[in-house]
């Protein structure tokens, strides 16, 4: 399979589009065929090295990697204790290992959701982590940050954005949950 990896950190020149063997899933993880991979500052960061540094205190990979913590795609197979019900459902995932920048990625069952067939599977490959990252800030957070996410954040990228709609849901101003 086709995939986007570097051996070493650096600037977007460090990036290769090379071949690489097809990964199987486990336990029940899910083999999708990636249709659509989020670009986010945590695959960036990975790559110019500040995550895995000691004085980071955040992340580690190990080189050569293949980035991509989110994407969307069609589930070509399942890991020997997995729900084969799920092989050709389109799920969108969250992957802590990276991987979703190849034609197929590993991802964890539990961290899967399926997606209606009709849905915008860009739009959908970019939720996993800014809209995780928010509803967890909003919902875990001690104190009522929604007046502030909604009020600093929103506009700011994908996290303000998802970060103002889930709290938007979450006090029912837009009809949603309460």
């Amino acid at each position: 399979m086709k995939a986007v990896q570097f051996a070493h950190f650096g600037e977007r020149d460090v990036l290769e589009y090379i071949d690489v063997a097809t990964p199987k899933p486990k336990n029940d993880d899910l083999l999708i065929e990636v249709s659509a991979a989020g670009v986010n500052f945590v695959d960036i960061r990975e790559r110019m090295g500040v995550y895995g540094r000691p004085e980071t205190h955040v992340g580690h990979i190990d080189l050569p990697h293949i980035s991509g913590l989110q994407a969307v795609g069609t589930v070509m197979e399942v890991g020997p204790s997995g729900d084969r019900s799920r092989i050709g459902a389109k799920v969108m995932s969250y992957l802590p290992a990276g991987g979703g920048y190849a034609q197929f990625a590993v991802a964890p069952a539990k961290l899967s959701v399926q997606l209606p067939t009709s849905i915008d599977e860009t739009a959908m490959a970019a939720l996993p982590t800014q809209g995780l990252t928010a509803y967890l800030m909003l919902t875990a957070c001690p104190r009522d940050l929604d007046s502030y996410w909604r009020g600093t954040c929103s506009g700011h990228g994908g996290f303000g954005k998802e970060a103002a709609i889930c709290s938007q849901h979450r006090r029912g101003l837009c009809g949603g949950l309460q």
